[in-house]
């Protein structure tokens, strides 16, 4: 998964999209966790 291109976008869209997969990267970690 490439997040580059969306370094170019204007500063409020790429730290929405920063958060969205920080808060999608924690739920999955977690959801991987609880499943081992």
């Amino acid at each position: 998964m490439t997040i580059y291109p969306y370094l170019r976008l204007p500063n409020g869209i790429s730290i929405g999209l920063r958060l969205w997969l920080k808060s999608e990267y924690i739920s999955t970690t977690l959801l991987g966790k609880s499943l081992n």
